[in-house]
């Protein structure tokens, strides 16, 4: 419990520290938040990209092509999430520009 009070408590510092660097606090807080969704998100790459397959080539593709698309978009949304939400308050790509554009927030298209 220690050790977690701790790392928030730095990361907390880190951020306040880093507000008059990246005087962008909009930005910063939407790369957070676009992280945040990122990360809680990606487990829907994997439906969302079996019915894209589904649509374009057909149910066999769907079942395996599709699905291996969605765990490899799954994991690349994870990670770079998780990324995002360590990186917020830093302006490291290209001033808080997303590093997912197709689409930068995952359910912001229609899903389902």
């Amino acid at each position: 419990m220690k050790r977690i009070l701790t790392f928030v408590v730095i990361a907390a510092v880190l951020f306040a520290s880093q507000v008059s660097y990246a005087f962008d606090a909009e930005g910063s807080l939407r790369k957070l938040g676009r992280g945040g969704a990122n990360v809680l998100t990606c487990i829907f790459e994997v439906p969302k990209n079996v019915g894209e397959v589904n649509y374009e080539l057909g149910p066999v593709a769907a079942v395996t092509y599709g699905f291996l698309k969605g765990l490899y978009k799954m994991g690349t949304r994870c990670v770079i999430g998780a990324y995002e939400i360590v990186t917020a308050p830093f302006p490291l790509s290209n001033n808080y520009a997303p590093i997912i554009n197709d689409p930068e927030f995952l359910l912001s298209e229609k899903l389902f």
